[in-house]
């Protein structure tokens, strides 16, 4: 099976929240073995704490003050509800939740990864070959 792209859900941009956290809805119609990515957009240099299951792939800051951290986590037999991402002081921040289908489920999932680079202006990547069938 081709992996797919199955369901999203967002949260949009806050500019100044009183909250430390950003809570993002199970994507609609995820199946167990989906792979769940997380991005989140973040003011400031944060640590963020993810809920049990989410391993951060990488975190990259694509402007000065700014980073995007990226999570990832393959979905149990009954993922519903929310997850709900914290840090330790408010800041502006934005979130997305992917779920995809057909990935591979023998090992991690994640053959490669590839950006254009850490400034907003960078070109970005146009391809990555994986060496594994259905790898993201």
């Amino acid at each position: 099976m081709a992996i797919a792209y199955r369901a999203s859900s967002a949260n949009a941009w806050v500019a100044w929240n009183t909250t430390a956290e950003v809570v993002l809805n199970v994507p609609t119609n995820t199946a167990e073995n989906d792979i769940v990515l997380v991005q989140i957009f973040i003011e400031g240099d944060r640590t963020i704490t993810a809920p049990a299951g989410f391993t951060e792939l990488t975190v990259v800051e694509p402007l000065s003050d700014f980073q995007i951290h990226t999570f990832w986590k393959r979905a149990g037999s009954s993922e519903s509800g929310t997850y709900t991402f914290t840090w330790t002081a408010q800041a502006a921040h934005a979130g997305l939740c992917v779920a995809y289908s057909g990935a591979s489920t023998a090992a991690d999932p994640w053959d490669g990864f590839t950006s254009g680079g850490a400034a907003w202006d960078d070109i970005p990547a146009l391809s990555l070959t994986t060496t594994a069938a259905n790898d993201l």
